[in-house]
């Protein structure tokens, strides 16, 4: 869960101590739900490497540290109790990657409130505005009109099936291996991650 924009992502059978197989699958899923968000927000594909490109350079070093934010793990139990239930749609006992896409995109258009806020906010929303802003480079204007567009099809793609071909898209030329350099340091206790830059 990104600590400012509450937006998560559910994985499945990570195995303990695995760093680099981690992040290879949080850069695959972060890649899907920016594409997105630039198909559906109307925006222009070559967006998506440059603000990958970006995203990379400014994080090419990962460290994984403890920390306490009840407010964050807290947000994370509700969607840990909500996946809980999501299992009856699954086809099988272990989620597929589009399950787990779909999951995600349901829990990041639920409302949630930080403290500092004295409205609730949808985490899919401030994600993207924060990435649109940080690593696309994206005029505000641009920003709002994009995630309304991208708002307004994931309302109309909740009354219909989903049909999400991830093996059709090769990730691997976007975000090479050698991006995903580690610092590694004592273990996180509850997955906690931020998405901005330094």
């Amino acid at each position: 869960m990104d600590t400012d924009s509450r937006f998560c992502m559910a994985f499945w059978g990570l195995i303990k101590g695995n760093v680099e197989k981690f992040l290879e699958q949080l850069h695959h899923r972060l890649a899907l739900h920016i594409i997105g968000l630039i198909n559906m927000g109307g925006l222009d594909d070559a967006l998506f490497e440059k603000s990958m490109s970006t995203f990379s350079k400014n994080h090419h070093e990962y460290a994984f540290v403890q920390r306490g934010d009840r407010s964050v793990q807290a947000h994370i139990n509700d969607v840990f109790m909500s996946l809980q239930h999501e299992q009856y749609r699954w086809e099988d006992d272990i989620p597929s990657e589009e399950e787990l896409i779909i999951s995600d995109l349901r829990h990041n258009d639920t409302l949630r409130k930080r403290r500092q806020d004295k409205d609730y906010l949808l985490p899919h929303q401030e994600l993207f505005r924060n990435w649109l802003d940080s690593y696309g480079n994206v005029h505000q204007q641009n920003i709002k009109h994009a995630i309304n567009k991208y708002q307004h099809k994931i309302h109309q793609l909740w009354g219909f099936p989903f049909d999400i071909d991830v093996d059709a898209l090769n990730l691997d030329e976007l975000v090479g291996e050698d991006e995903l350099a580690t610092t590694q340091e004592p273990s996180t206790s509850n997955n906690v991650i931020p998405f901005k830059p330094r």
